[in-house]
């Protein structure tokens, strides 16, 4: 397939920690995913990798181990870093979840048992991770989309877009690093103060990223709809 033109697929890797792994039933192990992704990586193949890394039981340690897959993985395509799993009725998680919050019927995503998470830290940092989503998630969906939706693109035009999607994944890291850290350390106040700054500091920096993506579309003819995210209202 490389040989007939292959340069991009989407694999859904979904989580780098094994009990997710188990408890969503993907019939993977981590070993697997990082085999399959590494296999991308040698034939020089993008991969759009489908990433969740919060649900109900998720702790403090799995998002360490989140952070050091997603480090390990980071010549992969992720769209942001702020992910919950959708617990849709009818599915196995959904029934186990059921018991633990309310039913939500929303035309837009389905029906979907909404869910809170076990442990609080958790909550607070997904909360404080959501923020920051919202702050410039849209400018991760601009430069995705590039390489997710079919495009004719250049090989210097990809590897162009490719090199933002990969420095907006390591402003990512920083922030999640700091999230856990702050966590790890219950000090909340000094987390609210650190994610303030880092959304403030970075507001002129994402402004230009964001700039070059309108530009890049422009000159090459393309279009993008930005669309709401369901997920982090």
């Amino acid at each position: 397939m490389k040989n007939c033109g292959l340069f991009s697929v989407s694999l859904g890797i979904e989580s780098g920690v094994e009990r997710q792994l188990k408890e969503w039933r993907k019939g993977i192990t981590l070993k697997q995913g990082l085999s399959a992704l590494n296999i991308c990586k040698k034939l020089n193949v993008i991969v759009q990798m489908g990433y969740i890394m919060l649900d109900r039981g998720t702790t403090i340690k799995e998002l360490r181990e989140h952070l050091n897959f997603l480090k390990k993985t980071k010549f992969t395509v992720t769209k942001g870093i702020y992910s919950c799993i959708f617990a849709a009725e009818g599915t196995d998680i959904a029934k186990t979840y059921k018991k633990h919050k309310k039913r939500i019927d929303d035309k837009k995503r389905g029906i979907n048992i909404e869910y809170s998470f076990k442990q609080e830290p958790v909550k607070i940092l997904a909360d404080n991770l959501k923020t920051w989503s919202k702050a410039y998630g849209g400018i991760y969906s601009m430069a995705v989309d590039l390489l997710s939706a079919p495009r004719a693109l250049s090989l210097k035009k990809r590897t162009e877009i490719l090199r933002i999607v990969q420095v907006l994944k390591l402003i990512d890291y920083e922030i999640i690093e700091g999230l856990i850290t702050f966590t790890e350390k219950n000090d909340y106040l000094s987390m609210k103060y650190f994610l303030s700054e880092k959304i403030k500091k970075k507001k002129v920096f994402m402004t230009d990223i964001k700039n070059k993506l309108i530009a890049f579309y422009d000159k090459n003819g393309l279009f993008f709809e930005e669309k709401e995210n369901l997920y982090i209202k």
